[in-house]
């Protein structure tokens, strides 16, 4: 989609901090994200991967679905802002994401309604390219490969919605939502070091009643997928994956699919029976220098019932008890399993009692559901459908990883190294600035000059990031059509 000005000259995007009172334009950033979309070439990866079966009049279903994952870079929640934010507020952007024009809503939501269940797996391998393209998952594995461990949680949550006639949606368990009707997803992804989610790696979308027995197979078989290590050869690369999940995962049932499957794991056990057997078998209780107190030990426990119902060979496990009096002064107890032989090395401070905090560094789901909610709005589906919610939702995981990226890129070792996601978003993006041209004499080349206002704490800190690159000027792809050049540089400013 972007073929149509990738024959012009490129230009050079030059950075400048200036105080600025007036003729400014409220997306600083999105110059610079433009660019970088471009050069990761999404749009690229749809035309590549996803054909959906719809008549095409002016946009293709994938421009479509292009304005979507803009839509979300730039914060709209729903319809209305889309159409103040992109379609009267920013116009001229629409052309780095392979649009003439933002289209209408009405034949956006037309597409998501056309997707099959085909059009879902051409989109989770867009999903997955994207994870490739943007060196995440290069990464990751070169850090297998050299004998580290990496963590990724799965969980599930709700999807709550209403339907008179799909089956899919039923009655299940929605938190605090007793009696609701709806899906279930089950997410997953990785956790960074504030506790927060990092990247979302993979999802399956079910009926109200899936539990998590019923998707975590083929969720570690995406997994696999994604990191290239299928088949026994790469059995040693699965065993340097720790699976990490709460107590819904941590039954005997779902430590047979993960040991079939041939990974690590470190669960949260489901059973308070088990807890108090667990934890009356540790020898020595450390106490948790945490707020909120507690004591963790090693269990000399690690006969599990019905484990062998689910696992042949039983495996060697290493099996943790926690204990805490609470105020009321009554016993809680915990307990969590792994098969990792060198557990140690999952604590995160070299002691004991890391190996606990290790766990409760996780990002929960509900971590995840803010994220959808207040970033990427997916409680604004485009269709009540179960494909067209599940295809919604990929996109929707693309966009989270894209916008995480650019965080790093932008504001990693700087001040704001720390800003949260809906303030990125929000904010960060938001920068006011000014984008001044000059015409190169003789040559089909405009330079354009990007003004951010240098008493913006997030402009001096992105243009902090650039300083430390070593890098004065971006990349922008600039066309060389008159209307376009009018359309970008006169009509904003």
């Amino acid at each position: 989609m972007f073929d149509d000005r990738m024959d012009e000259e490129v230009g050079w995007v030059q950075l400048d901090l200036d105080e600025i009172s007036h003729n400014v334009s409220g997306n600083g950033l999105i110059v610079p994200i433009c660019h970088q979309i471009s050069t990761w070439g999404i749009d690229k990866l749809l035309d590549k991967y996803v054909s959906v079966g719809q008549k095409e009049y002016v946009f293709s279903p994938n421009q479509k679905i292009m304005e979507v994952l803009a839509s979300m870079l730039f914060g709209c929640e729903d319809n209305k802002r889309i159409n103040k934010v992109l379609r009267e507020d920013n116009p001229e952007y629409s052309i780095f994401f392979g649009l003439p024009w933002w289209a209408e809503q009405s034949v956006v939501s037309d597409t998501f309604r056309a997707l099959t269940a085909e059009n879902v797996q051409q989109l989770e391998a867009v999903w997955q390219e994207s994870l490739r393209v943007t060196h995440v998952i290069g990464d990751l594995r070169r850090r297998i490969e050299a004998g580290g461990y990496i963590t990724i949680d799965i969980d599930m949550t709700g999807d709550v919605c209403k339907s008179k006639d799909d089956p899919t949606v039923t009655k299940g368990y929605f938190a605090q939502k007793k009696g609701k009707t709806g899906r279930q997803k089950a997410w997953a992804y990785m956790t960074d070091a504030h506790g927060g989610i990092q990247y979302l790696l993979a999802l399956e979308y079910g009926s109200g009643k899936m539990k998590l027995q019923h998707c975590l197979g083929p969720l570690l078989e995406k997994i696999m997928v994604l990191f290239g290590i299928q088949g026994n050869k790469h059995r040693h690369l699965r065993k340097r994956i720790v699976i990490r999940m709460d107590a819904g995962g941590g039954t005997p049932r779902n430590m047979g699919i993960l040991e079939g499957a041939g990974f690590s794991y470190f669960l949260k056990g489901y059973s308070y029976y088990v807890a108090g057997q667990v934890c009356n078998e540790v020898a020595e209780w450390l106490k948790i220098p945490d707020k909120d107190g507690g004591l963790f030990g090693l269990s000399s426990k690690t006969d599990l019932p019905n484990l062998a119902e689910f696992c042949d060979p039983v495996p060697k496990l290493t099996v943790f008890g926690f204990r805490q009096v609470k105020e009321d002064g009554k016993v809680e107890n915990a307990h969590f399993i792994t098969n990792i032989p060198d557990y140690m090395r999952l604590s995160v401070d070299g002691t004991f009692t890391g190996i606990w905090r290790y766990y409760h560094g996780r990002a929960s789901i509900e971590s995840s559901i803010k994220t959808e909610r207040n970033i990427l709005h997916t409680s604004h589906k485009r269709s009540r459908g179960f494909y067209a919610s599940w295809g919604y939702l990929i996109v929707a995981a693309i966009a989270y990883n894209l916008l995480y990226l650019l965080r790093d890129l932008f504001f990693s070792s700087t001040s704001q190294s720390d800003v949260g996601m809906k303030d990125f978003v929000r904010d960060a993006i938001n920068i006011p600035c000014q984008i001044k041209t000059r015409k190169v004499r003789g040559k089909p080349v405009r330079h354009a000059f990007l003004v951010l206002d240098k008493t913006n704490k997030y402009a001096k800190a992105f243009f902090q990031k650039v300083g430390e690159k070593s890098i004065g000027q971006l990349l922008l792809p600039l066309s060389r059509q008159a209307q376009f050049q009018q359309s970008l540089f006169c009509l904003r400013l």
